[in-house]
């Protein structure tokens, strides 16, 4: 494998590396992703919020679904809805540092055996030279963590490592137990159906995942609670990037607040996250923008569902099964 190290925009001193796998390697690596992602779609392994590398899916749909989320809390706000928070975590360099022993562990998390899938990641990272290709020098050594680009089995197991993400950001709050209705703060919301009241959609936004970009939907009634519920889910987050190694970039990672009232004063927050550079968790600052819902025209819950199941016949996102969950009789 050659690995090239590219200018990135605007970054003096910041290099991306570009891999570029041997044919043989890339075509034997393709035809042992084709086989492992179809086995993990037919296993259900990839839960709905995970939109990378998959037949029919894609980072639309993440963005169409916080565009709905936004779009319903801020257009259809009634009184008793709920203060929605949506926790935007960039991972820092996520292709390049996932190491070998999460890469393993991410398809025996899976159910996959130690014989297989598994050592051939463990191989395929340690026993292979890479030529790293600098302006000053060739270098010749051991590719022994990071996914490699131009190798087919990189993607599913990009979209694994997503998942033990959100299986971290699915525990509940001690002594903020989700409800029913509202499973580990979960944004949902119910549409009655016009034609038949004894029939409804559910519609339950959790977490959304595109490799690097991971987004966290978090409600509360009052600030307060979300506040506190924002930052456990912050050190979930946190928690996460520790056990790795891999840390979160937070000049991108931001959370965001709808449906606060006027003037609500949102305390600075910090995420412990592990630093590449320093080989030690750092405390850094994250980004937290508020919108502001004026309640000068409340709508009654009943205009509500008429308003957005009409939005809903509009919209063809919300007949997707990807992403969200939509299910009539109450099912969530």
């Amino acid at each position: 494998m050659t690995r090239a190290l590219i200018e990135k925009p605007g970054c003096l001193h910041d290099k991306r590396p570009i891999s570029c796998a041997e044919d043989t390697s890339a075509t034997l690596s393709g035809a042992v992703q084709n086989k492992l992602s179809a086995a993990l779609e037919i296993a259900n392994a990839f839960p709905p919020y995970i939109n990378a590398y998959r037949k029919g899916m894609g980072y639309n749909d993440i963005t169409q679904a916080m565009i709905a989320a936004i779009k319903e809390v801020t257009q259809f706000f009634h009184t008793g809805s709920p203060i929605l928070g949506i926790l935007d975590l960039d991972m820092e360099k996520f292709y390049d540092r996932i190491p070998a022993v999460l890469q393993a562990h991410s398809l025996h998390n899976v159910g996959a055996p130690n014989q297989g899938y598994v050592e051939w990641v463990m191989e395929d990272l340690g026993e292979n030279k890479v030529f790293i290709k600098t302006i000053e020098a060739l270098l010749v050594t051991t590719f022994l963590t990071g996914l490699k680009q131009g190798k087919g089995i990189s993607c599913p197991l990009a979209s694994l490592t997503g998942v033990l993400l959100g299986q971290t950001w699915q525990q509940p709050i001690p002594g903020q137990p989700g409800t029913a209705s509202n499973p580990h703060h979960a944004y949902q919301f119910q549409i009655m159906s016009p034609k038949d009241r004894a029939q409804c959609k559910q519609i339950q936004l959790l977490i959304q995942s595109y490799c690097d970009d991971n987004a966290r939907f978090i409600t509360a009634n009052t600030v307060a609670d979300l506040i506190t519920r924002c930052q456990a889910y912050i050190a979930m987050a946190a928690d996460f990037t520790i056990v790795t190694q891999m840390g979160c970039k937070t000049k991108k990672t931001s959370l965001n607040i709808y449906g606060a009232p006027p003037d609500t004063k949102i305390p600075d927050m910090y995420c412990l996250s592990w630093s590449y550079e320093a080989e030690r968790p750092i405390w850094e600052k994250i980004q937290v923008n508020t919108q502001t819902i004026h309640w000068t025209s409340q709508i009654s819950p009943e205009e509500h569902t008429s308003k957005t199941e009409a939005m809903l016949q509009k919209d063809k996102l919300f007949n997707k099964k990807f992403g969200i969950h939509i299910n009539m009789a109450g099912d969530v």
